[in-house]
């Protein structure tokens, strides 16, 4: 097991648009504020994010100008912060003995009367 080691700033922000949806600069300021990100960065960042963890980052316009940022793999970028030690494993269910035939296949004993429909007259 890899030594757990501080995340860069790229994981840092790797770390905030894990989910996939459509961040602001706005909201990755609030997510990361207490984080050390500079923020004139931000543009390095997502590309370090596509380089050295192969995600797909598409950039959100209005006009010329980006207003936000999307993960479109996020699966790519939540399996490398997990092999990298930064996100929790997931949780395994537990496999659960299947029951007999007999078991499930038990013929039905009871009857049950159907209600007779009711007739509306107007």
């Amino acid at each position: 097991m890899k030594k757990q080691r501080k995340p860069n700033g790229w994981q840092r922000v790797a770390m905030a648009v894990q989910t996939g949806d459509v961040y602001t600069k706005e909201q990755l300021i609030e997510l990361l504020k207490d984080k050390k990100i500079h923020m004139y960065r931000i543009s390095n960042y997502i590309l370090d994010i596509k380089l050295f963890a192969g995600g797909i980052i598409k950039a959100v316009k209005d006009g010329r100008k980006v207003t936000g940022y999307q993960v479109c793999n996020p699966e790519v970028v939540q399996a490398y912060l997990r092999d990298k030690g930064f996100l929790e494993k997931p949780a395994v269910a537990k496999k659960t003995k299947a029951k007999k035939l007999a078991e499930i296949s038990q013929p039905v004993t009871e009857t049950v009367a159907a209600d007779q429909p009711t007739v509306v007259s107007e």
